[in-house]
């Protein structure tokens, strides 16, 4: 058995010199871990290094299947709907809509676009789903990561209601909506003038 990254790896590199057998290295702009190498610590440590300097859920594995910091390990927050797999498309959607829109790259941007593609599944404003402080944090983020798209949203429009609307337009579809709007307490404010 060894460790093995997955694609939610970030490439942050923190665990490359922890590593005591060298069993890191990057291929093709990837981090990977040299199987033959690895011995998941034995003999040097009791934990595996790279799980514990990892900052990305998912991103480590054993090669028998053990996902290492599975969703909401880490921050404390479910990927909301990540278990239902009637709403995977809808997931879907929105990672590439927001991939589309990328400002710093797949390796950079690909966490954040799926903890936004998870948190969008949730019932609550979107900055709440994903933990944030505030909305003006989530703006921030999304100016900084997804910009092209974060720019289009120039009526400051509600980001999951936002989201949707993208959606819509991509499919030529007048009337758009946010699932789970309508039983939120904040429905008048987040649904006004700005449509």
């Amino acid at each position: 058995m060894a460790m093995q990254m997955s694609a939610a790896c970030i490439g942050c590199y923190a665990c490359v010199d922890l590593c005591p057998v060298t069993a890191i290295v990057q291929q093709g702009g990837q981090l990977r871990i040299d199987a033959e190498l690895c011995c998941l610590c034995t003999g040097y440590h009791e934990r595996q290094q790279c799980a514990e300097i990892c900052p990305s859920e998912g991103a480590l594995r054993t090669t028998e299947g053990e996902v290492l910091h599975p969703p909401g390990f880490l921050t404390g927050i479910p990927l909301l709907g990540a278990l239902d797999p009637r709403r995977q498309q809808e997931w879907e959607e929105i990672y590439r809509l927001l991939m589309a829109h990328s400002s710093k790259g797949e390796s950079e941007s690909s966490w954040l676009a799926q903890l936004l593609a998870h948190s969008c599944l949730g019932n609550n404003h979107l900055w709440q789903d994903m933990g944030l402080g505030s909305r003006q944090q989530l703006s921030e983020l999304l100016y900084g990561y997804f910009r092209p798209l974060a720019i289009k949203n120039d009526r400051d429009m509600k980001w999951k209601k936002f989201f949707y609307k993208q959606l819509c337009e991509q499919e030529e579809l007048r009337i758009c909506q946010a699932p789970s709007c309508t039983e939120c307490s904040d429905y008048e404010p987040c649904f006004g003038p700005e449509h």
